[in-house]
This record gives C-alpha cells, sequence and structure tokens, in this order.
C-alpha cells in the first residue's frame, strides 16, 4: 500500500474471543429473497470445447493412425480430432492423489480405438470411441496397464505384480520381483529396476512372462514414463535425463544415456521407429542413430510435460499449460493452441455484458459470449486478484504489484500505489486491503484505511473483505495446503480481532455476512443465528454478490441460497470441477470456469 499508509502497530488490550464452529440452525426450505430464474441452460463461454482446453495434460497419445489425439487432463480422458483440434468424447477417470512421480499410462487399441487408462481409484478401464467406460469384474490395483497384442489387458503394481484381464477372467500373470522402480509399456512389456547381482543393480524387461536382463545402463533407475518404437527401442524417462535401448534382431543395445539434462528437469519424451524427442523448455530432436539433437524451438510460453510424435516424425503434439500445440519437426513452425475460457478468476464487466478470466499459462482472455474480445499475456503463472475498473480497462495484481490491462492496448501496465502484497482485495470505492509479508516481527500485517494490524500466523491463505471495507476476514494454516486451519475476522475501523476454530475450504465475505465453506456444506456468519446450507458434493467455488451466496461444487453444479440460508435453487449444465465462481454487479448474471471450461447463466426473472 505504500510506506506512508503504515502506521503504527496496532496492540490489542484483552484476550481476544475465540469462537468454535457453531452448532447450525437448520436452512430455511424455500427461497425468500432475490427473484431469480435457476431454469435456464448453461452458455459456454468460449463456444464449444477444444483441445486448447486442455491446460493440465497428464498423457497424450495418437490413436486410429494419427487421426486423433487421446489426452488425460485433470482426471478426465479427452479424444480430440487432430484435423481441427476438436472434442470428440470424454469421460471423467478420476484424477489419482497418490502424488508418485510418474505419468499416466495411456493406450489405444488399432481394431476399434479403444483407449486403455488407469483410473484415480487406480483401476483399469476400457473406454470405447464414444466415451463409454468399461471396469473389470473387480478392481485390479495398478499404476499401470496396456493392451496386449492378443487383446488382453495387462497391468502392474508397485510391487511389481502383474495382472491380465480378459473379458469377466482375471489373472495374475507373473511379478518383477522386488523392483525398486517398475513401469509398463507398449503390448504389455513391464520394465522393473532392481538388483540384478550381489553388488549390481540394472533394468529387467518381463515381456509375455519371458524376463530378459537388460544390458547395463549409464543412467539413473528413475522412470517417470516408458516410450516404445514400434520395433521395440525404447527410452526411460527419467528426472533429469532418459536412457535408451535399441533394438534389432539380436537384442539390445546398452542402455546408452539418450538426453542428459545437464542437472535441469526432463519434460517428457517419445520414441518412433526413425527418432527420439525430448522436452526441456524446448522440443529437442534427433534420427535414431544421430549423437546430436536438433533444437526444434519452444511450443509453449512457459514449460511442458508431454509430448507425442506421428509416424514419420513429422508433427510432434505438445501437452502446453494453454493447450496442445503442434510442431513442425522439419520447420519448429507451431500450430494449435487456441484460447480456452478455463481459469482460476473471473470478473463481470460493469454493464455485465462482457467476462474477464484469469486463466492458465499466464494468459488472461476476455469474453463476449463465445466471442474472444481481448487477450492479454501474464507475466507470471500464479493467479492474483482481477477486478474491472471502467468498461475499457482490467485491474488486478501480476506477482504482487497492482497492473492493469487497457483494452485498446492489449499490454499490461504497472499503476500506482507500488505495492508487494501477498493477499489484496479492492473496494467499492476504489481503495485496497492488503496482507503483508515481513521478514522481521510482526510477519504477518492486515493493511487497510491508512491502519496496519498485526496477525499471528504462521502461512495465510486467504483474504475476503465485504466491498464496503467494513470487515475482513483471513484463513490461517499451512503454506497451500487446504483447508486451511482457522479464520480471524477483522473489524477495519477499530482493528479488533475475532478468532474462530473453524476449518475452511473456502471463504468470502460480503455486507454484514461471512460465509466458510468446509466439504459439502457451508457456514453463513452474520448478526443473527449462524446457519449451514448444504450443496450436496464437496465446494470447490464460492461467490457472495448482491445479496446471493452461490456455492460451485466437483460435480459442477451451482447451488444459490439467499444471506439467510434459504435455497434459491440449483443451476445445472456445467461439467467438472469449478475453481472460480463470479457474480455480475446487477446480480443478473452468474459466471463459473473449472477444468472443463467456462459457462454463464442468465437468472434475471
Amino acid at each position: 500500500m505504500g510506506r506512508q499508509m503504515l502506521v503504527a502497530l496496532l496492540v490489542a488490550c484483552s484476550s481476544p474471543r475465540v469462537i468454535t464452529a457453531p452448532t447450525p440452525a437448520p436452512a430455511a426450505p424455500v427461497a425468500s429473497g432475490p427473484r431469480l430464474r435457476v431454469d435456464r441452460p448453461a452458455e459456454r463461454i468460449g463456444g464449444p470445447p477444444t483441445w486448447a482446453d486442455a491446460t493440465e495434460i497428464d498423457a497424450m497419445r495418437l490413436c486410429r493412425d494419427d487421426s486423433e489425439l487421446l489426452v488425460i487432463d485433470r482426471g478426465w480422458l479427452r479424444r480430440y480430432r487432430t484435423a481441427d483440434g476438436s472434442l470428440v468424447a470424454e469421460t471423467e477417470i478420476g484424477e489419482s492423489k497418490d502424488g508418485a512421480n510418474r505419468r499416466p499410462t495411456i493406450d489405444c487399441r488399432g481394431s476399434d480405438g479403444a483407449a486403455l487408462v488407469v483410473t484415480g481409484a487406480h483401476s483399469p478401464e476400457i473406454v470405447d470411441a464414444a466415451g463409454s467406460a468399461t471396469a473389470p469384474p473387480q478392481p485390479i490395483a495398478a499404476i499401470g496397464a496396456m493392451f496386449t497384442h492378443d487383446g488382453a489387458v495387462r497391468t502392474v503394481d508397485d510391487d511389481g505384480a502383474i495382472t491380465e484381464w480378459r473379458g469377466s477372467a482375471i489373472a495374475a500373470a507373473g511379478s518383477a520381483g522386488d523392483a525398486l522402480e517398475v513401469g509398463i509399456t507398449e503390448g504389455g512389456t513391464v520394465l522393473a529396476y532392481g538388483r540384478t547381482g550381489k553388488n549390481t543393480f540394472g533394468w529387467t524387461m518381463i515381456r509375455d512372462g519371458v524376463r530378459t536382463q537388460l544390458p547395463a545402463a549409464q543412467a539413473s533407475s528413475e522412470a517417470k514414463s516408458i516410450a516404445m518404437a514400434p520395433d521395440g527401442t525404447f527410452a526411460i524417462e527419467g528426472e533429469l535425463g532418459s536412457i535408451a535401448w535399441l533394438a534389432n534382431r539380436q537384442g539390445y543395445f546398452a542402455g546408452k544415456t539418450l538426453y542428459d539434462g545437464g542437472g535441469a528437469r526432463l519434460g517428457g519424451i517419445a520414441a518412433s521407429d526413425r527418432g527420439f524427442a525430448v522436452l526441456q523448455g524446448d522440443l529437442y530432436y534427433r534420427t535414431r542413430y544421430a549423437f546430436k539433437w536438433r533444437d526444434v524451438g519452444q511450443p509453449c510460453d512457459s514449460f511442458a510435460d508431454v509430448v507425442a510424435l506421428d509416424a514419420g516424425d513429422h508433427r510432434a503434439y505438445v501437452g502446453c499449460p494453454n493447450g496442445v500445440h503442434v510442431i513442425d519437426v522439419a520447420t519448429g513452425k507451431a500450430s494449435g493452441g487456441g484460447d480456452t475460457a478455463q481459469g482460476g478468476e473471473l470478473a463481470w464487466s460493469p454493464g455485465g455484458e462482457r467476462i474477464a478470466i484469469r486463466g492458465t499459462g499466464g494468459h488472461m482472455t476476455v469474453w463476449s459470449g463465445t466471442k474472444l474480445i481481448q487477450r492479454f499475456d501474464v507475466d507470471v503463472d500464479d493467479h492474483g486478484t482481477l477486478w474491472w475498473t471502467s468498461p475499457s480497462e482490467l485491474g488486478g495484481t501480476d506477482g504482487g504489484r497492482l497492473v492493469a490491462w487497457p483494452l485498446a492496448t492489449g499490454t499490461e501496465e504497472t499503476v500506482k500505489p507500488e505495492l508487494d502484497a501477498h493477499l489484496l482485495a479492492r473496494l467499492r470505492d476504489g481503495t485496497f486491503v492488503s496482507v503483508q509479508r515481513h521478514m522481521q516481527a510482526p510477519e504477518w500485517t492486515l493493511v487497510a484505511r491508512g491502519r496496519s494490524i498485526p496477525i499471528e500466523a504462521g502461512w495465510i491463505g486467504e483474504l475476503a473483505v465485504d466491498p464496503a471495507g467494513t470487515r475482513a476476514l483471513v484463513a490461517i494454516g499451512q503454506y497451500n495446503e487446504r483447508p486451511w486451519k482457522s479464520l480471524v475476522a477483522f473489524d477495519l475501523a477499530t482493528g479488533s480481532a475475532t478468532p474462530y476454530a473453524m476449518e475452511a475450504d473456502a471463504i468470502a465475505a460480503g455486507d454484514g455476512v461471512l460465509v466458510i465453506a468446509r466439504g459439502d456444506s457451508a457456514t453463513i456468519l452474520h448478526d443473527g443465528d449462524p446457519r449451514t446450507i448444504a450443496h450436496g458434493a464437496a465446494i470447490t467455488a464460492l461467490a457472495l454478490g448482491r445479496g446471493v451466496i452461490a456455492l460451485g461444487g466437483a460435480d459442477g453444479s451451482v447451488s444459490l441460497w439467499t444471506t439467510d440460508g434459504a435455497a434459491l435453487g440449483k443451476l445445472t449444465g456445467a461439467r467438472g470441477e469449478l475453481d472460480a465462481l463470479a457474480v455480475s454487479q446487477d446480480g443478473s448474471h452468474l459466471a463459473a470456469t473449472g477444468v472443463d471450461g467456462a459457462w454463464s447463466w442468465n437468472l434475471a426473472p
């Protein structure tokens, strides 16, 4: 806020009163507040989905003679047409939460284009070309799965146990032994790293029950992913480099260092009968027997993790933070990409005719329905605060700086006052409330209206301020860890603090009301009795505006409530987990964005 705005620290004279989670009064079942329409269909902002919406790609594979691209993106299996990037089908498979340092496997059956994946529940599923999934008769514990050459499904688990699933039959199919690292690739070939002698370690290949000890390798034992060419040559991607074994009629050449990352992270690998491609910021390519890599170019504005090569090594498909980019391997020319309305923050223009969305990969877009009005490149990838300062200009923060984005120029401008805020909120009158972090005690302060209020906290994860600037609510916990462990509400006129011993996944503040979401329900706190409202699914987004509380869930639905806890109805039509909600200034529209795009609803009666 500027040093001139900092004043002497406020010291409390008495111990604060701690408020524990309340025993809620039941929410009223029928609405008695604003008149809203909740039966209108959702309008998808940005038009039909394309692979520009795949912003956190974990794995990809070309299918059906390279005419389709299969993508695993934030717990969804999506199938795109390579001719134009349009979405063909999608299936929710769930996101794995095990945190293992490996990429998910994905396979495609040549006969019918069916996909094979391991779901978030760590069991395989076959997904047909239309998106319908078939699970085994009972779950099979697996970290990876591939089709065998005769059409069965072969899986491997973390302990190296190999299982085959064929129709309604599930049977054990061997073991990789006491392996330190294990993975699976084409045809159900299992690779395992473990002890090969008294004092030696190496890689063993298990193919159709036959074990082959591979020649000694010159690199590490990591296996984030395995890429195998049709002729059997394969490469193993580690964190900082990769190794490869070239196949011939006699067997395999010694494992050679394919790519040395030089201490820098490797982002993905692909293998073909002609050559290899790797990602390390730029895309690099080399033919099978060449020793020198060619720098094809930078496919993304930032780091990418996944790459696939088409037949003949003409095009490389790269999973960038702003969608799939297609790179001509010979020239380095990029195509694909596009713009997505997916993001982490939303802001309605003052008249409600436009919506600004702060997206992933350092991009921000402005839309009028399905029409793209403006695109901005943001310097950093982290999300900041976003608002409209006028119908022709956006404002917000970028890396802690206060910035503006005039629509006329399409560029970012630093504005005064110079801020270095950890968290920031803009009030109705244009002034700011910020959370500042310092190197000396007190580590955290809340700065508002010329007052600096110390906050006792290890980490502050979220700030909510009512538009009039009378109260601020901060969430306290561990670094980037949800739920937040406790809350403190501050009276910005007096500096007095009221702690709440309540966990929270999301918070919001309005005129005379605080809303605290945890799990599948939220607590409303105001001058009356606390009330609990139940969304029915895990709440992942929360907004408050014009006397309406909006709760967005992991199921894609949005439930609307009055600030007294009366139900106003539920909005449907969105798909996948929601990340952000916003109510227009006149309360007539609501927008949501999440893993599967962005939507708006007309709520006017």
